[in-house]
């Protein structure tokens, strides 16, 4: 939720909440943290693979059967900002409405701002956010396995001047280890026609 946080860009809008703010005017100088933790990052995907088992028994009458499992594995991603985490933003103080504002910041702060205010007056060394504290990992495809288990159908219909029909029809259940791959049912009916 922090895209929602009020954050002053630098020192420089702090000092001029404290000195200028007054009832209501807490966005007039913050601005939302959206506008500074979008940031160009470096994706890593590490690695990935399929292996896939499959097996298929062929009847008379041009009747076959397909079953099988899929399995695929991805690594979590490892993200890094692209460029230096540059000094400035902070976290403003939530007032509260029809109270003059005073340039306030804090370390951290929750929805209903619950945490104590470190600096009070523009007197005070402000507190930047930092590059350590911002939540790379919250960016990053974590690590998923998910297992497919699926069968068909196949029936071939042969006609004149070697013309033939393929009738086909199955279904699979996909089965995710966390909530990156839901676990889902797949059906579906296929005709092919030769000519």
């Amino acid at each position: 939720w922090s895209r929602y946080l009020g954050i002053y860009a630098n020192n420089a809008e702090r000092v001029a909440d404290a000195a200028n703010g007054g009832a209501y005017s807490q966005m007039l100088y913050q601005t939302w943290g959206v506008n500074f933790f979008t940031q160009e990052v470096k994706v890593n995907p590490h690695f990935s693979t399929n292996l896939i088992f499959n097996g298929s028994l062929e009847f008379r009458r041009k009747l076959a059967f397909d079953f099988g499992l899929k399995c695929f594995w991805q690594q979590d991603e490892h993200v890094t900002l692209k460029n230096p985490w540059v000094q400035g933003p902070m976290i403003g103080k939530l007032s509260a409405f029809g109270v003059a504002d005073t340039g306030e910041c804090a370390p951290v702060r929750g929805i209903n701002d619950m945490y104590s205010t470190v600096v009070d007056t523009v007197n005070n060394s402000p507190i930047y956010i930092t590059a350590d504290q911002l939540d790379l990992n919250s960016a990053s495809q974590p690590f998923r396995s998910d297992y497919t288990l699926y069968a068909a159908a196949h029936k071939i219909f042969d006609f004149k001047n070697s013309r033939a029909c393929n009738l086909q029809g199955g279904g699979s259940y996909i089965i995710g280890s966390n909530n990156a791959t839901p676990n889902r049912w797949q059906a579906w009916l296929g005709l092919a026609y030769y000519f």
